[in-house]
């Protein structure tokens, strides 16, 4: 994990705010690294202090709910 330098599935550069995510996954796995790095960042840069069990819990549930709902993410972008 992070504390033994092993970045996992992805990790993201707090500097940069770049996302990595590791080649090779399965798709499901791979969205579900890229938005479980995404929540690191949002909790980073808006200082919420969540911990790796809420990331999971957040990545899971909202990942769920966009694939449920497949017209929720195009809404969401709408402007007009």
């Amino acid at each position: 994990g992070p504390e033994d330098g092993d970045p996992g599935h992805g990790r993201y550069e707090e500097n940069s705010l770049k996302v990595y995510v590791a080649s090779g996954q399965p798709l499901e796995q791979e969205q579900d690294t890229h938005l479980h790095e995404l929540f690191h960042v949002v909790d980073d840069l808006l200082d919420i202090g969540l911990d790796e069990a809420q990331v999971v819990k957040l990545t899971t549930a909202l990942l769920a709910m966009l694939k449920d709902n497949p017209d929720l993410f195009s809404y969401l972008r709408k402007t007009k």
